[in-house]
């Protein structure tokens, strides 16, 4: 909310512009946009991590220390999501969702916890 009220009140910041991940690493990412191709840094939730994939459709903002990626568009997710929900997903299919109601939903082809394969009787 800060963010947006200081772009708001500030009328000589650029607006945000779309792009096309060319690559990541180290928490940056290079894109080409209509401004041009640069390396920015990636903005997102403390604790979290996620470098988008090559082709990746990209949101940046200029700020005063260079050009920030704000996030991606999921492209390859099929699924959608009701109101109260939050889904983890990634490229590989795998996925968290966390039901409003509640409840837990995981999809992975395998599950490990501590290095730790665990395999699910089917009857669970």
């Amino acid at each position: 909310m800060w963010l947006s009220k200081s772009i708001a009140s500030d009328k000589t910041t650029a607006p945000a512009v779309t792009g096309v991940a060319d690559g990541s690493i180290d928490a940056r990412i290079s894109s080409y946009t209509s401004e041009g191709k640069g390396r920015n840094a990636l903005v997102m939730p403390a604790g979290m991590l996620s470098l988008p994939e090559k082709n990746e459709k990209v949101v940046t903002i200029l700020t005063e220390e260079g050009a920030v990626c704000l996030g991606v568009k999921p492209g390859y997710f099929g699924g959608e999501i009701e109101p109260g929900e939050v889904l983890l997903f990634s490229s590989g299919n795998a996925s968290v969702r966390l039901m409003r109601d509640g409840s837990i939903r995981i999809n992975c082809t395998s599950l490990y916890i501590n290095d730790t394969e665990v395999t699910l009787d089917e009857s669970v």
